[in-house]
């Protein structure tokens, strides 16, 4: 449920310093497909709480970063 919401949520995919969040990188990685990916951090507030959330992004050919699922 919380990587649900988690992967639901712009912060998700977004560091906001107005949230004062930051993401942390755990580990980086390539895919298969030779991508470079991330496995990512981040506390977000889920019905209230504090939830450490992970997900895995990795970098798209145009440079941007998507999440991997």
């Amino acid at each position: 449920m919380a990587i649900e919401a988690f992967l639901r949520s712009p912060a998700a995919t977004h560091a906001s310093a107005a949230q004062g969040q930051e993401v942390e990188v755990i580990s980086g990685f390539r895919n298969a497909h030779g991508q470079s990916c991330r496995v990512v951090q981040q506390t977000v507030i889920i019905a209230g709480q504090n939830v450490h959330a992970t997900g895995t992004m990795c970098q798209e050919a145009n440079g941007s970063w998507t999440l991997s699922q």
